[in-house]
């Protein structure tokens, strides 16, 4: 069984080197055969000429490049073109779920015969806490209305890290580009029935609060989702 690492970045030339310092040596103590394929989401600083560093140097690391910043549902709809693994695993350039959780989802996958398996920190009580106010509040309510308006069984759509299997990657349909993209790939393939289950990670990303920045996001990331949601109802 292959497993592919997919993560989309963007101006991360300062996370590069972290990422993969954690990744490469998780996945070459645990598995034989992995890849780890990033998407440059048209990133205008060190960003490429970083990954390039470690994929000259790594044969099971690759890059594919979009010319300008498009989003990370583009980046996801991109990436799961490319990777070639049997099991693909979506996170984020940050870590902020971090490589110790990957067997919870192959376990989740393999226990449950799930063609997706989302990491959600909902689960449990104290594994949200490191979470920004108001990033928690709209994801809260956001992840309810999915739930409302399409029976979903799951407490998150919006989260990234996951394990697709491949049928599951292949028939993800994505048409936002932005934010968006991540909670509609979900909620397209539970309509058409793929079985979607849950696994509990602790959100660790630990970070100074920057209150008008969060707020200007998931007020954009919001508008986005409603967006997403009435296409979606109208299909």
């Amino acid at each position: 069984m292959k497993i592919s690492i997919l993560v989309p970045m963007y101006n991360e030339g300062n996370r590069v080197d972290n990422f993969f310092k954690h990744v490469i040596p998780f996945l070459k103590k645990n598995y034989k055969n992995w890849e780890i394929l990033v998407v440059d989401d048209g990133s205008i600083d060190s960003t490429l000429e970083e990954i390039k560093k470690f994929s000259k140097k790594y044969k099971h690391i690759s890059v594919v490049s979009h010319k300008k910043n498009m989003g990370i549902g583009a980046g996801l709809k991109t990436g799961l073109k490319h990777v070639s693994g049997d099991i693909i695993i979506t996170m984020d350039s940050d870590l902020t779920y971090g490589v110790e959780n990957i067997p919870k989802l192959l376990d989740a996958m393999k226990e449950k015969n799930a063609d997706v398996v989302i990491g959600t920190p909902f689960l449990k009580k104290n594994d949200h806490k490191e979470i920004p106010f108001v990033r928690y509040i709209a994801s809260r309510g956001g992840n309810y209305i999915d739930q409302l308006l399409f029976g979903l069984n799951f407490t998150t759509s919006t989260c990234f890290f996951r394990a697709w299997n491949k049928c599951a990657a292949k028939n993800a349909k994505i048409t936002f580009e932005r934010f968006a993209g991540v909670p509609e790939s979900i909620i397209r393939l539970h309509k058409n029935g793929f079985k979607i289950v849950e696994t509990a990670v602790k959100y660790n990303l630990k970070r100074k609060s920057k209150k008008i920045k969060d707020i200007r996001m998931t007020i954009k990331n919001t508008t986005g989702h409603i967006r997403m949601l009435l296409r979606l109802l109208m299909t």
